[in-house]
């Protein structure tokens, strides 16, 4: 058996001599199966005789199967992303009422505004940002992991940028729904002190 190895540079642009390549590969094995001699090669079938491989077949592979894993992953994370916000929003407005008899307490015994805002935003933070860290640190986790199958994390750095481009959005979108949200507690719970 005899393996040519072709290396193209540009081999995006490589993709209709491949194919032409290809095609005339799969004429070629379909005269071999009328061989006499092709019966005696037990290991080989006439798919496998004269196969072509070719980056660009590969890449369009690997775009079909990524482009629905994307899609699934984003619709997934866009679910999880609004349940989560729902569940915050329950979880820090539906307590509002408990927070202004703790903190009216607070200001009657001589606590500031200031200090008032200041222990409402470190909770606010604890609540908003550790469960997304904690999650993004999983998820880079099992993309290290995942990766080891494509030949490790240095070998794959699309998989790594663009999870930091996600982890980014996510976290630009959870500042501003913090900001939001705080506003919006604060305005809640100061009107009534």
């Amino acid at each position: 058996m005899c393996i040519h190895r072709i290396s193209i540079s540009d081999w995006k642009g490589a993709g209709d001599a491949f194919y032409e390549l290809k095609e005339r590969f799969q004429a070629g094995n379909s005269e071999m199966e009328r061989d006499p001699l092709m019966s005696y090669l037990y290991y080989a079938s006439e798919e496998d005789v004269m196969k072509p491989r070719s980056k660009i077949e590969e890449y369009h592979l690997n775009r079909k199967a990524g482009g629905l894993l994307f899609f699934v992953s984003s619709f997934l994370g866009a679910l999880f992303f609004l349940a989560t916000f729902m569940l915050l929003y329950l979880n820090v407005f539906s307590n509002i009422e408990q927070e202004r008899q703790t903190f009216g307490k607070l200001y009657k015994i001589g606590i500031t505004e200031k200090e008032v805002r200041k222990n409402i935003a470190k909770e606010l933070r604890l609540l908003f940002f550790f469960a997304p860290i904690n999650g993004l640190l999983v998820a880079y986790s099992y993309i290290v992991i995942f990766a080891k199958d494509g030949g490790g994390i240095k070998e794959n750095t699309l998989l790594t940028t663009n999870f930091i481009i996600v982890a980014l959005f996510y976290f630009t979108l959870q500042i501003v729904y913090y900001q939001l949200a705080k506003r919006k507690f604060m305005k809640e719970l100061m009107g009534s002190l």
